[in-house]
């Protein structure tokens, strides 16, 4: 049996950690199938950490802007069969695609809704149009706005087992006659961590990101500025007055990495009165396991990234959520914290200082709450994976007599 799973993301820890989950749950479902990735990237890219002798990574078959003469051809010998799309990487992805048992959309963000992402979609429709039935693995979906990709993505869509984990792509779902079942990130589906090489002093982990430079809420209207000059203020005052460093932790990596944008948020915690000693930016984080751990040993989490928050309530670490976007309020609403999540737009007026400090003295409580909720999340996160199980057996038991 041949899985592929296709749109795979990484040079994100939390893509990787996603990733990685979604993998073992195939393996524990599949032990014998062949299982391979295609890389979903603008820019020349890694691969996520989850490697066994039958997995494959095809980071060599990313469709760019000058392969989409390609894909158009592709599309139109749907329609006109003698039309040729060469043997480049569109005509290799399909020839993947083909081959595949089962298709996997990898967990990701609103690729197909407010991102617009032609290219993602273009992977979705080879899969249908090649007659495969795609299995989206617990993403964010909704509308982009635009009518035409609007309308091809509800195309695919209907021909696909959709899985979201945002009570809002539900209803925008709905509102377009697609049916899809709601979960949880993948995230929570990834064995528990023992080990953890980064206990030290106490200290709060920060998770801060660049956004006016990617995200489409920000671009034309740029909140990177507002955020350090709000934020910061407040961090700095809370630790002081606790006695508590402050961790920084990358979540980009590779050519996304975000070295000197984590350099300037140190240096103005240090202008802020921190000591040089007590802010450090972990650069010993490598991976998903270590970001993990980083969360995992903290008193207190503050996170501008949407897996920093679901390594949160992972771990059950009290955590103050900055969301950008929808997914991190619903977050919180499944874990019973909505109270933590703080809308990016509204920061500069909220009392970041007085949150921090509500969060500090309910540790015990909202501690006592997330640990409760870690089987039901750990359920939620393997519901695409279980139906398609659950398929496979059933087409492979038809005929049956006994």
């Amino acid at each position: 049996m041949k899985i592929t799973i296709i749109n795979q993301h990484t040079n994100n820890f939390g893509d990787d950690a996603a990733g990685v989950g979604m993998a073992h749950q195939i393996r524990e479902l599949f032990p014998e199938a062949n299982i391979e990735f295609l890389y979903h990237s603008f820019k020349p890219c890694g691969t996520i950490p989850f490697h066994d002798q039958n997995t494959t990574h095809r980071n060599d078959l990313l469709i760019l802007k000058k392969d989409l003469p390609d894909a158009i051809r592709y599309i139109a010998s749907k329609f006109i069969p003698f039309i040729s799309y060469g043997n480049g990487n569109v005509a290799k992805t399909v020839k993947q695609i083909k081959d595949a048992d089962r298709i996997v959309v990898s967990p990701c963000g609103a690729n197909i809704g407010i991102y617009k992402d032609w290219i993602f979609l273009l992977r979705v429709l080879m899969a249908v149009l090649e007659g495969k039935t795609p299995y989206f693995h617990l993403n964010t979906i909704g509308k982009s706005g635009n009518f035409l990709f609007d309308l091809m993505a509800k195309y695919a869509l209907k021909k696909s087992k959709v899985y979201v984990r945002e009570s809002k792509s539900i209803r925008e779902l709905k509102s377009i006659g697609i049916k899809a079942e709601q979960g949880v990130d993948t995230a929570f589906s990834l064995p528990k961590r023992v080990e953890n090489k980064f206990k030290s002093k106490d200290y709060l982990a920060l998770i801060p990101t660049q956004f006016d430079n990617w995200h489409v809420s920000y671009r034309e209207n740029g909140i990177d500025s507002s955020v350090k000059n709000t934020l910061l203020p407040n961090i700095a005052t809370f630790c002081l007055e606790n006695n508590l460093d402050i961790k920084i932790i990358p979540h980009l990596t590779g050519e996304l990495k975000e070295d000197e944008f984590l350099e300037e948020y140190k240096s103005t915690l240090v202008s802020l009165g921190m000591s040089k000693d007590s802010v450090h930016i972990e650069n010993e984080v490598k991976s998903f396991y270590d970001y993990e751990d980083v969360i995992k040993a903290s008193n207190l989490v503050v996170s501008m990234r949407y897996h920093g928050v679901i390594f949160a309530i992972k771990n059950s670490i009290p955590f103050l959520s900055l969301a950008y976007e929808n997914k991190m309020r619903e977050a919180c609403m499944y874990s019973e914290t909505l109270d933590l999540n703080v809308n990016l737009k509204e920061l500069s007026k909220t009392d970041v200082l007085s949150k921090l400090n509500y969060v500090y003295e309910n540790e015990k409580k909202i501690k006592d709450n997330l640990k409760h909720k870690g089987v039901i999340l750990d359920r939620l996160a393997r519901l695409p994976l279980q139906a398609m199980y659950l398929d496979y057996i059933s087409n492979n038991t038809k005929g049956d007599t006994k």
